[in-house]
């Protein structure tokens, strides 16, 4: 059978929202589950099927309206190919995203490319990332908001996949019932009855996808969409945009486009580290500016960081123009005409002096050319690659009111000083200010936007402050010793359910994510110095800008950054920055993010084996991630499916712990997990899910009767077709190259062919049809020989739950497996299917497996891929033969000199263990297939076996060098063998026959072995235990 599972966590969810759903949001359910249930189960109970298959450090954050994942990250899903260009990452990135479609709910095909980053994390002691960044379209009209970013490492592994894209896009009725002038009407009434005014510029309405809230799901609308601005000398600008359904002309949504540096007695945030702003404390002085255009008509050219030009090619005279524009920055005084230089210039050693008697209307000018000068400079800094801030942003200064600042969508505006009937503000074109209201353009520019949740006022703070390297944002902005706000504050997360809890306010709702911020550089100056711990604040908040539109203040921003700080692509043992990214966050009330207690690692996984002698050595590694220390470690295993078996594992040093798996009689199904507990009763199992998925191996021998690669060049027999017993007798089972559409893989497990349901080549879109029941099926295969058999493939299956889609393996018309019920299959990457197939095949000349696919009327996915298939049988292992006795294990005769060896063994050597010799195969005379094996022996000294008539002195045996002998009485030798490197020796079959052994005659057998350096007694050679064989015919 097929089986998914859900976690312990899932079921109290479930259990919660029946019970009480108010009750189960305050205890930490996700907030989706409550307003979208059906999609946040299902999403949720695709990620723990996802998490058994690529490991358990990934997390998850749901979307609160759709129910799907808009962020997924934490582990490392490894490439099925290597990226070495751009296309081949964009490919990678699409790639992930069929894979993950089951998760994220986006369709890869409707989305355009945008940008790919490389993010030069390695700067700050993280590893080097590349972002792949996307925007959505639907049937050529943009979808507003919507992006998709996929975060890889330099391998290839896909690390992260965060969207805000729509799902739900199918049947969207994209014919416009209101026209664009319509729309432009609409929008200006609404800004109307908006603001009391009437727009001087509205922007002509372009069509394109929007959303709006229907029942708390988010729900497309075609959308028109368009801006106004209202504006008048000496007064604040006003701006709104506008979505008007395209169908019904409803005014979906309205949202400021004039972001302003709003003051209010309550709220303190802007800074000017190291300046203040213009006063008669603070006075101007010469400074040299960057990146200035000075305009001949020899040609333009732009002053270099010292403020340095050459116009090449002239000596003069030459006139020449100097203003305070340039590539990243034009600034126009609102206050009267613009300072600037006209004048003739001839040779080198020219002086030009701007504002040569400073003053406030020119000052501010310069202030304010040099502040946005210096936040791109800055962000070229942290990031050489990054090229977002490399435009020519346009300023206005000097307008003719105070205490206040603003972005309108086109500009960045600022006020004189004075007062107007309250407290005196100084002009604010300066430092901090700047900083902020350009970082409102940069959140439009980086998809981070200015949302009405405080996400843009907080991270505009947080350009201010890691670009001035101080909490204060807007220092001295009603005089000395006063701020507007500083990242110290107090103003705690509201939490994902509940955005706006402070009361509204943009500014004072955005405190959480620039305090967060400021927190965690905080700490990591503290751990790293200030040099250092700037660098790492830095790095990651650029490269979180480019890997991710995070538009909202949410809990998910720590994932991301905490994603992009790992260094392995595994969470669960942490960050290199882990330890100040966490608590800066927690600092303001985020609910932070969870080490596990206690860490797995370097985990031995047993595969088959034809050891039945044993014990299967494992080991792993087991630290605890607190203060708390490690307890216990255990091993639980069960075989043939019996009940669970349970053994302390030995701490051997550090946090190393070992232990044996007893030997097992063949045919021998043996599964396996780990438990550790900690002294604070924490418990972790691994594999995370213990006996639910536990390590799986098989102690017999394998024989392949059939397989096929699917690589040859015709079908080799296998065939397919219709049950003709539905509506649609449609069959699209093929062989060839997957095209890696509805959730199929995009290459195969090996080779380049596959069998499965529409591969999703040419006009085919990889997914089955409605109503159809179509089978594939081997050709017949002959196991008449055959005991223990089983069916092996590789599989790729997407099918809804078993009450609508039914995906069937047969096996001579016996179903043998059946996707499950309730829950849909969605494999997102190649998985191993072992079948035990016995009672079918056992014995039978002609077995042919197939693979049926039933669909209803509603849904269709990918269906069954398949590769690699085989038929096999497993027969018995040598199995042991005869009994042990006279033990060195303290059970019977002392060792010589207390060298006690573990239970069942003989007398401990210079390794600390005892030796072990075990008979396999039969005690038949007439099969003559008896052969011995010695392990914990010395690795490379001889090893001699003998045999006799007596147990010697009773059973209990006599001291002999280092060891006891017991076997005696007509001793035999029987062959020296050098032990190999793990200490083992085999004495191959044959002994039987040659040495004339009868039926019926018993015989004691014992290993004598060299222990040359550092023998326990000094005799420098020991012995196993006895074995005792009694011979059959």
């Amino acid at each position: 059978m097929m089986h998914r599972t859900i976690s312990c966590s899932l079921l109290f969810v479930g259990l919660c929202l029946l019970a009480d759903p108010a009750k189960c949001a305050a205890q930490g359910a996700p907030e989706a589950l409550l307003r979208v249930p059906a999609q946040s189960n299902r999403t949720l109970q695709r990620f723990e099927a996802w998490k058994g298959l690529v490991g358990s450090g990934w997390a998850i954050d749901l979307d609160p309206h759709t129910g799907w994942a808009n962020f997924l990250g934490g582990g490392r899903f490894a490439p099925d190919r290597i990226a070495h260009s751009d296309q081949d990452r964009e490919r990678l990135a699409r790639r992930a995203l069929v894979v993950c479609v089951g998760l994220v709910g986006v369709e890869e095909s409707s989305l355009v490319l945008n940008t790919i980053k490389f993010l030069p994390l390695g700067l700050i002691g993280s590893t080097d990332k590349w972002s792949v960044s996307f925007s959505q379209e639907h049937a050529g009209l943009e979808v507003l908001g919507a992006r998709v970013n996929v975060l890889f490492d330099l391998d290839g592994a896909m690390l992260s996949i965060q969207t805000s894209a729509l799902t739900r896009l199918a049947g969207l009725d994209l014919t416009p019932q209101v026209t664009a002038r319509a729309a432009r009407l609409k929008a200006q009434r609404a800004f109307e009855d908006e603001l009391g005014l009437t727009p001087d510029t509205i922007l002509a309405p372009r069509l394109a996808v929007g959303w709006t809230l229907q029942n708390d799901e988010r729900e497309p609308r075609l959308v028109w969409e368009t801006s106004a601005r209202w504006m008048a000398p000496g007064q604040r600008a006003e701006g709104l945009r506008f979505w008007i359904d395209g169908l019904s002309g409803e005014l979906l949504l309205i949202e400021k486009t004039v972001h302003d540096f709003d003051v209010s007695g309550t709220v303190r945030a802007f800074v000017t580290p190291g300046t203040t702003p213009d006063t008669a404390a603070n006075p101007a002085l010469s400074w040299p500016i960057k990146d200035l255009r000075v305009k001949s008509p020899a040609g333009n050219v732009i002053t270099d960081g010292s403020g340095n030009f050459v116009i090449p090619g002239t000596l003069g005279p030459l006139q020449v123009t100097v203003e305070f524009v340039g590539p990243w920055a034009h600034v126009d005084n609102d206050a009267g005409p613009e300072e600037l230089f006209i004048g003739l210039l001839s040779g080198s050693g020219n002086a030009i002096t701007l504002n040569p008697t400073p003053a406030e209307a020119v000052t501010s000018q310069a202030n304010v050319f040099v502040a946005m000068g210096l936040l791109r400079d800055w962000i070229r800094t942290v990031d050489p690659t990054d090229s977002t801030a490399d435009f020519q942003a346009y300023a206005r200064v000097n307008l003719a009111s105070v205490c206040n600042a603003y972005y309108d969508g086109f500009s960045v505006n600022f006020f004189a000083s004075g007062s107007s009937g309250g407290p005196t503000c100084v002009n604010t074109g300066y430092s901090t200010v700047v900083a902020h209201e350009m970082g409102h353009w940069l959140n439009e520019r980086y998809h981070t936007y200015n949302g009405s949740d405080g996400m843009g006022e907080g991270n505009a703070d947080v350009f201010s402050m890691y670009l001035y390297d101080t909490p204060i944002v807007g220092g001295g902005f009603f005089g000395s010793s006063t701020q507007i706000r500083t990242g110290l504050n107090t103003t705690m997360f509201c939490g994902d359910c509940c955005p706006g809890c402070h009361g509204g306010q943009v500014h004072l709702e955005g405190e959480a994510w620039m305090g967060a911020a400021w927190k965690v550089r905080s700490r990591l100056n503290i751990t790293n110095g200030n040099l250092i711990g700037d660098l790492v604040a830095n790095g990651l908040f650029i490269a979180w800008l480019n890997a991710y539109d995070q538009s909202q203040i949410r809990s998910v921003i720590e994932l991301q950054w905490l994603v992009l700080d790992d260094d392995n692509g595994d969470l669960d043992d942490g960050t290199p920055h882990y330890g100040d990214i966490d608590p800066g966050f927690r600092d303001q009330g985020f609910p932070g993010f969870d080490l596990p207690a206690i860490l797995f690692s370097d985990v031995t996984i047993l595969g088959d084996t034809l050891d039945v002698l044993g014990p299967y050595a494992i080991e792993a590694t087991v630290e605890p991630q607190t203060a708390a220390t490690i307890s216990s470690v255990t091993l639980n295993y069960a075989v043939n499916g019996g009940s669970w078996s349970v053994s302390a594992m030995i701490p051997v040093g550090g946090d190393l712990y070992q232990i044996g798996l007893p030997g097992q009689i063949s045919i021998a199904f043996v599964e396996y997990y780990l438990t550790a507990i900690d002294t604070n009763s924490q418990i972790v199992d691994f594999p995370k899910d213990g006996a639910t998925n536990p390590i799986r191996f098989v102690v017999g021998g394998a024989h392949v009767l059939y397989s096929d690669d699917f690589e040859s060049g015709d079908d080799n027999g296998w065939t397919h077709g219709s049950f003709g017993d539905t509506s649609n007798s449609h069959d699209d089972y093929q062989r060839g190259t997957p095209g890696g559409r509805a959730g199929d893989p995009s290459q195969a497990y090996s080779g380049l062919n596959v069998w499965g349901n529409d591969l999703g080549q040419g006009a085919w879109n990889g997914a089955y049809q409605n109503n159809q029941h179509n089978w594939l099926r081997t050709p017949p295969i002959d196991c008449s020989q055959a005991s223990n058999c089983q069916v092996r493939f590789k599989s790729w299956l997407n099918v809804d739950a078993q009450e609508n889609d039914v995906a069937e393996v047969r096996v001579n018309g016996v179903q043998v497996s059946i996707n499950e019920l309730g829950v849909a299959t969605e494999n997102n990457q190649w998985t191993s299917v072992t079948l035990n197939v016995a009672n079918e095949a056992d014995g039978q000349a002609s077995v042919v497996v197939e693979f049926a696919l039933a669909s209803n009327a509603t849904g269709t996915h990918g269906g069954w891929n398949l590769d690699d298939f085989e038929l096999r049988f497993v027969t018995l292992a040598p199995n042991l033969v005869g009994s042990s006795y006279c033990f060195g294990d303290g059970s019977g005769e002392p060792c010589p000199c207390g060298n006690t060896g573990l239970s069942g063994t003989g007398c401990s050597n210079s390794s600390g263990l005892g030796a072990l010799l075990a008979g396999l195969g039969t005690a038949s005379i007439a099969a003559n297939d008896l052969f011995f094996q010695a392990h914990d022996l010395k690795p490379g000294q001889p090893a001699l076996l003998f045999a006799g008539f007596n147990a010697v002195n009773g059973g209990v045996g006599t001291v002999f060098g280092d060891g006891l002998r017991c076997a005696g009485g007509g001793l035999a030798r029987l062959g020296v063998q050098a032990a190999d490197a793990t200490g083992s020796a085999t004495w191959a079959t044959g002994l039987v026959a040659a040495n004339g052994w009868q039926a019926g005659a018993t015989r004691r057998f014992q290993a004598w072995y060299r222990d040359p350096s550092g023998s326990p007694c000094g005799s420098q050679f020991n012995l196993s235990q006895g074995l005792e064989i009694s011979f059959s015919q």
